[in-house]
C-alpha cells in the first residue's frame, strides 16, 4: 500500500508537471515527444487537454451581445406634439389681444418654459440617435469643438 501511495503522488507529480508544460506552450505549437506520450497514455491528462481546447473554442467564439430594448423612435409624436403647442401658441395669441399684458407675459414665460423642456425631454429621449448621428469623429464636430474653446 506504501509503494501505491508512492507511485500515485509520482504519477500526480508528473501529471501537474505535464499540464503545467502543456499550458506553457503557445497556440498552435507543437507539442514535444515526451508530452505526447504523457496524454496519450494518461486518461485525466488527456481529458483535462480536451476540457482546455474545447473550453479554448468556446472563448475564441464571437459573443452575441444581449438585444437591446430600445423602441425605434418614431418622430411623428414629436412632431405633431410639437406642432399642438405652436398652433396652441398662436391661438392664444389671436384670441387674447383684449386681454391684459400681464396675462400675456406670464402665458409666454410658461410656454417658453414648456417649450425649453419639451426640447431637453426630446434630446434626453433621443440621446442615442443623436450620439450616433453626431459621432464625436466628425469634422464638423471637431471643428465646432473646436471653435467653442
Amino acid at each position: 500500500m506504501k509503494n501505491n501511495a508512492v507511485f500515485s503522488s509520482k504519477n500526480q507529480s508528473l501529471c501537474e508537471h505535464v499540464m503545467n508544460e502543456f499550458l506553457l506552450l503557445d497556440k498552435g505549437e507543437a507539442l514535444p515527444l515526451k508530452l505526447s506520450l504523457h496524454i496519450i497514455g494518461c486518461k485525466k491528462c488527456r481529458t483535462e487537454v480536451r476540457y482546455l481546447s474545447l473550453a479554448e473554442k468556446v472563448a475564441a467564439k464571437k459573443l452575441k451581445a444581449a438585444p437591446e430594448n430600445i423602441k425605434p423612435v418614431t418622430m411623428t409624436q414629436w412632431v405633431v406634439c410639437g406642432i399642438l403647442m405652436t398652433l396652441m401658441l398662436l391661438f392664444f395669441g389671436v384670441f387674447s389681444q383684449n386681454r391684459s399684458p400681464a396675462l400675456q407675459i406670464g402665458f409666454y414665460l410658461v410656454f417658453a418654459v414648456v417649450l425649453c423642456s419639451y426640447c431637453a425631454l426630446f434630446v434626453a429621449k433621443n440621446l442615442d440617435y443623436f450620439l450616433k448621428k453626431f459621432d464625436s469623429t466628425s469634422p464638423t464636430l471637431k471643428s465646432a469643438l473646436s471653435a467653442l474653446s
